[in-house]
C-alpha cells in the first residue's frame, strides 16, 4: 500500500523566474528537475549524460539533494563539462520554500533510478503538476496509463529521447502534467489510502 501526500489541496507557489535564475536559467530554458538523495543507485549519471546528448542547450538540469560527500564530488566532476555553462545546477538539499519553489518552477521531473520501491518524489512531481521521466526500474506503470510522461528504459538514449519529445512539445508536456495532478490526487488521497489499510486490518482479523 502506498505512501499518501500530505496538503493535496494546497495551492501551488507560483512559477518563480527569481529561483530560475539563481539555478542559471534564462527565459525559454526547459528546467529539468532531479529531486531525491545523492546515491550511485539513483542513476543520476544516467540523467547526466541525456542532457549532454541533447540536440539543444536550452534545456537546463538542476539536481537538487545531498549525499555523501566523496559521492557528490565524483558525480560534481564528471558533469562539469555541463556546469561550467549553466546547463547543470546542483542546488544541494532544499527543504520548505525552496523545495516547493524548485517543484513550481520547473518544467519537468527526472528519476532515473537503478532500483526503488516507490519513489515519493515521483508523487510530490505530479502533484505539483509536472511532466515526468522515470525509469522502469520504479514501480510507476501509471505514468503510462495516466498519460502523465514517460516510463522508459534507463539508458542515457531512451532518457535523452524521452526529454526532447517533452520539449519539443510543451503544450502536450503541461497537459501531461495536468493528467499526473488530476490522477495522484485520487490514487494518494489519505481518506482513500486510510479505508484500504482498515479493510485489509479487517481481513486480517477476519483470517486469525
Amino acid at each position: 500500500m502506498p505512501n499518501g501526500l500530505d496538503d493535496l489541496d494546497a495551492p501551488l507557489p507560483d512559477r518563480s523566474d527569481a529561483f530560475r535564475a539563481r539555478c542559471g536559467v534564462q527565459p525559454g530554458d526547459f528546467l529539468v528537475l532531479f529531486l531525491g538523495r545523492l546515491h550511485p543507485k539513483k542513476g543520476i549519471e544516467v540523467l547526466v549524460e541525456a542532457l549532454r546528448r541533447l540536440p539543444t542547450e536550452r534545456v537546463r538540469l538542476l539536481v537538487a539533494g545531498a549525499g555523501e560527500p566523496e559521492y557528490v564530488e565524483r558525480l560534481q566532476a564528471a558533469a562539469r563539462d555541463l556546469t561550467l555553462t549553466d546547463r547543470v545546477h546542483f542546488a544541494g538539499h532544499l527543504n520548505g520554500d525552496d523545495r516547493r519553489l524548485a517543484l513550481a518552477s520547473a518544467d519537468a521531473f527526472a528519476l532515473t533510478s537503478h532500483s526503488e520501491n516507490f519513489g515519493l518524489s515521483v508523487a510530490e512531481a505530479m502533484a505539483a503538476g509536472l511532466p515526468v521521466v522515470v525509469s522502469r526500474n520504479c514501480p510507476w506503470p501509471q505514468i503510462e496509463a495516466w498519460r502523465a510522461g514517460l516510463w522508459v528504459e534507463n539508458t542515457a538514449d531512451a532518457v535523452s529521447s524521452a526529454l526532447a519529445a517533452l520539449v519539443g512539445d510543451r503544450l502536450a508536456a503541461r497537459a501531461m502534467g495536468a493528467n499526473g495532478r488530476r490522477e495522484i490526487r485520487t490514487f494518494l488521497c489519505w481518506d482513500r489510502l486510510a479505508g484500504e489499510m482498515l479493510q485489509a486490518y479487517e481481513r486480517a482479523v477476519e483470517t486469525r
